[in-house]
């Protein structure tokens, strides 16, 4: 998420380089990224006070068949979230606090938002439609598996997964994230997400969110095959405005690596590992900041003509040296279920 205060000036950005065809204007650098705030995100209006009870009794994950998507396909909201016909086991009206280490919370509906402090917390087959706030300090471990986190009738201003204190240590697999202007926060360690769709809604000014953001910087990031949308339905419904229109000024990146030591209050990112994620649209559909360590950054796909300054920004002269591995990232054509059509250039490094 962008620094509120720099919002007007990167709309009047976001206007200004909108494209009409498929030249790439000359990307401008982003302003500095906000701060993470140790509070739970943003609960939606209305809901009841918090509600506690037990742990729910631990059950195997089942093995039915279509759960997950299709090993040759990216992931969308059809196979991705609480799989269908799954049924709800408990309702937890408004706000849940996770304080037990080794928390099973299977088959729940959370009509708030899931707040993290113990070790070892995992959630299954779930519906948030808050947020998940990981509140804990000393790097507690969470597992979030085929659960829906946000309302599609919402928009939030807060990340759908948010590290509260930046102490990372999060799985994330077969995940739907929408309803928020941001989607995944990835401040800290030890941070994997896989086989997930994000959704995020930007077309509030004010947000300038991300499909995926770093700050203060991550450690050890493992994202791998998720689909990052944008595009507010533009994606499988092609008579909305375009990524690019100007119409969402609410976005930023797709994928926004970006914290760098010398940044004020940031730590800088290493050890990132980008492996055939699809990104759909973003003023910046990739953007990577390497600080450090080992970078890899191989098969990830931009669709074409859905960014507002590039599809792929390394940032800084130079930065190139510190990848280790780039490899067939490509510009694509799209179809609107997500299935890639056509590759329409491959993207070197720089």
């Amino acid at each position: 998420m962008i620094r509120r205060s720099a919002a007007a000036a990167m709309l009047a950005l976001t206007l200004a380089a909108c494209r009409t065809g498929t030249a790439e204007p000359t990307p401008v650098p982003p302003p500095t990224a906000s701060p993470s705030t140790a509070p739970p995100s943003a609960t939606p209006p209305g809901t009841p006070p918090p509600s506690t009870g037990s742990p729910s009794t631990p059950r195997p994950t089942p093995t039915a068949p279509g759960r997950g998507c299709p090993a040759s396909a990216h992931p969308t909201p059809a196979c991705t979230g609480v799989p269908p016909k799954t049924k709800v086991r408990r309702t937890v009206q408004g706000d849940y606090e996770a304080r037990t280490p080794g928390e099973v919370i299977d088959g729940w509906h959370i009509t708030g938002q899931l707040i993290t402090y113990a070790d070892g917390v995992t959630v299954r087959d779930t519906r948030i439609d808050g947020g998940v706030s990981k509140n804990d300090k000393d790097g507690a471990r969470l597992t979030l598996v085929d659960s829906t986190i946000g309302s599609p009738d919402a928009c939030l201003v807060s990340p759908a997964i948010d590290t509260g204190y930046d102490t990372g240590n999060y799985t994330a697999t077969r995940v739907l994230l929408q309803g928020h202007d941001d989607g995944f926060r990835t401040g800290g360690p030890d941070i994997t997400i896989a086989d997930s769709f994000v959704r995020t809604c930007g077309t509030n000014p004010e947000s300038h969110g991300d499909g995926l953001q770093d700050y203060p910087g991550a450690q050890r990031l493992v994202v791998r095959r998720t689909t990052f949308d944008m595009c507010n339905g533009w994606a499988t419904d092609r008579s909305r405005p375009a990524c690019d229109s100007g119409a969402y000024p609410g976005m930023n990146g797709g994928v926004f690596i970006f914290s760098r030591p010398s940044r004020p209050g940031e730590k800088g990112s290493t050890d990132v590992t980008l492996i055939d994620n699809l990104v759909v649209g973003g003023l910046y559909g990739i953007w990577v900041a390497p600080a450090g360590g080992t970078w890899v950054l191989r098969g990830n796909k931009v669709v074409d003509r859905t960014w507002v300054y590039g599809p792929f920004t390394v940032e800084e002269t130079g930065s190139c040296a510190r990848i280790g591995t780039w490899q067939d990232n490509t510009v694509v054509t799209m179809d609107t279920d997500y299935r890639v059509t056509g590759t329409v250039r491959t993207v070197p490094c720089g």
